[in-house]
């Protein structure tokens, strides 16, 4: 891994090299090793301008529009529109994926996901997003809107508070990894 800005030729061949090199591999177990390492790669070299986007106005406008919506007009419109996905796409399954592991091996992060940023002054009932895990339904449906829409802010949340902490700690764990390769 390089840390910081290099030129722009070489973050192109990477980005190349792996596009070329995931969709030649069949083996879905190794495509999931290329992506991984590519996720690591895309995070350590762009995360300070992840951070200046972040730190927007207009970034931070609209998570902030986002967490005040209030949960009946939300219901409300969710009532009225009919547009819902009648099944999951690609994301949908492997946010399912992400969540089903979540529910049975991690439930203290559906804990801190999705029912920590509920209101209180909410029902804290998310029976529904927890059966769509499991069935056919989609994830996003009139049932589970308010739920949903939790998800989604926490999601938001959770990313920027993840980059910021990054930010905030940088130098030290840039410092100490140069302090390591002295001894």
């Amino acid at each position: 891994m390089t840390r910081g800005p290099g030129p722009l030729i070489n973050h192109v061949t990477t980005v190349s090299a792996y596009l070329n090199d995931y969709k030649s591999q069949t083996d879905p177990k190794k495509q999931d090793v290329y992506s991984r390492k590519f996720t690591s790669y895309l995070l350590s070299t762009c995360w300070e301008k992840i951070v200046r986007r972040i730190k927007s106005w207009q970034a931070m406008g609209f998570v902030h529009i986002l967490t005040n919506i209030v949960p009946s007009e939300l219901e409300h419109r969710g009532q009225k529109w009919e547009q819902f996905p009648s099944y999951d796409g690609a994301g949908d399954k492997t946010l399912k994926d992400f969540l089903r592991h979540c529910k049975t091996a991690r439930p203290e992060l559906i804990e801190n996901l999705i029912l920590d940023n509920i209101p209180s002054s909410v029902s804290r009932d998310i029976n529904g997003l927890l059966a769509a895990i499991d069935t056919g339904r989609p994830l996003f449906s009139r049932e589970t809107i308010r739920e949903f829409h939790c998800l989604v802010t926490s999601a938001f949340t959770g990313f920027a508070v993840a980059f910021l902490r990054i930010k905030k700690y940088y130098s030290r764990l840039v410092r100490m990894n140069y302090q390591l390769l002295e001894m």
